[in-house]
């Protein structure tokens, strides 16, 4: 079983219609992933040993009856530099029913939070390894021999996290790292996560699955999964990958449909903000509007109550770990060509929010002293409403 990684196509030909339709298919599920995390954050337990509610099957004869996720630190160095860092990677075993055999596909999505790092299983590393061996076997010429011997010295090198293997083939081991940190982990998102050639036997199959997340970018919405065979969506379902109370959460938002531009706006959320760093936490939520031309933003401050030197932001000392905040948005931007405040042009606007986590904590005199130079997490929560400039 391989991995293979799409992004959002730009043209479509005959091998695009499926990624697409993938593409499509996880939309609708990461849709309704919004109020799915509202009803998550409500219950304030662990998840049962289900994994997520029974995979829609329709007449398809495949059913995904659970998925079970176990979070896995991974240690790495970013390139060039000494200090270790830890990434994370969620392993998820998928059990799927079948009333037939089959070679298929699955599909994951989850947001921007899955890092594009390919994986391959140990079924598929043993397969890549006698690939290899044939091709040194079987090559006359020298030097094309010796380019496959030192390509399967590479692979013997991939790193393993939790059963997979890490594939860099086309990268030697001393620059591999810094593919891994600077393109695959600070990189673009996948869209659709494929796990290519996965053999379905008729009744119940355990398949392991995987995947990165992004350097500071969290698991916050479901991850919506598929099961396909060619083009045919056979079954998928919605799992959280974390247990929900360890997330910041946005429980609900009051967004007006319009607003006339140069007049203010209003946006009020309802939160949920656990303190997982008590007395040292700090969260930084960034609401904005944009319709891919002009953007206006406004942030809120989110920080323990020990933390007393931050006077104009607001404590964590709700007990249930919910919090009121109105955000005021001014509908006017800076022009780079003129250099000087408009109104927004009109038209829809999307509203996107994120937050990032950081360790604070008093620093000397007045100041705030924060840790680190990235923060610990950052959440992304798309688009979560619409609003039209008149």
């Amino acid at each position: 079983m391989k991995t293979e990684i799409k992004q959002p196509p730009e043209k479509k030909d005959d091998s695009d219609k499926l990624i697409a339709a993938v593409i499509a298919v996880l939309g609708v599920l990461a849709f309704s992933s919004f109020a799915f995390s509202f009803l998550k954050a409500e219950e304030q337990a662990p998840p049962d040993d289900s994994g997520g509610d029974a995979g829609d099957g329709g007449t398809s004869g495949v059913f995904i009856t659970g998925v079970e996720w176990q979070e896995v630190s991974f240690p790495y160095q970013w390139y060039g530099e000494s200090e270790t860092e830890k990434a994370t990677f969620y392993k998820g075993r998928l059990r799927i029913e079948s009333e037939y055999a089959f070679k298929g596909r699955i599909a994951l999505s989850c947001g921007s939070a899955i890092a594009a790092v390919p994986l391959i299983t140990e079924a598929g590393y043993q397969a890549l390894l006698a690939e290899i061996d044939s091709l040194i076997a079987g090559d006359t010429f020298d030097n094309i021999r010796e380019l496959w011997q030192t390509r399967k010295q590479v692979a013997l090198q991939f790193p393993r996290v939790d059963g997979f293997y890490i594939d860099f083939r086309w990268w030697d081991p001393d620059g591999w790292w810094r593919h891994f940190t600077q393109s695959w982990m600070l990189g673009d998102a996948a869209a659709v996560y494929l796990w290519e050639e996965v053999d379905i036997s008729a009744g119940e199959n355990l398949v392991d699955i995987g995947f990165f997340t992004r350097h500071t970018t969290a698991v916050v919405n479901p991850v919506a999964i598929s099961v396909l065979s060619g083009e045919q969506l056979l079954a998928s379902i919605l799992s959280d990958a974390v247990y929900p109370g360890s997330v910041p959460l946005i429980l609900s938002a009051d967004i007006p449909a319009s607003v006339k531009a140069g007049d203010d706006l209003d946006i009020s959320l309802e939160l949920y903000l656990p303190e997982l760093l008590p007395g040292h936490q700090y969260y930084g939520l960034r609401i904005s509007m944009s319709n891919g031309q002009a953007d206006t933003t406004e942030n809120a401050n989110f920080v323990s109550k020990e933390v007393t030197n931050a006077t104009n932001w607001q404590k964590l000392t709700s007990p249930d770990s919910k919090y009121q905040a109105t955000l005021t948005l001014e509908t006017t931007y800076r022009s780079s060509r003129y250099s000087q405040t408009e109104p927004l042009p009109k038209g829809i606007y999307s509203v996107r929010v994120s937050i990032e986590a950081w360790r604070v904590s008093n620093g000397p005199g007045s100041g705030i002293y924060i840790y680190g130079n990235f923060p610990l997490a950052e959440y992304d929560y798309g688009e979560i409403g619409q609003i039209e400039v008149t």
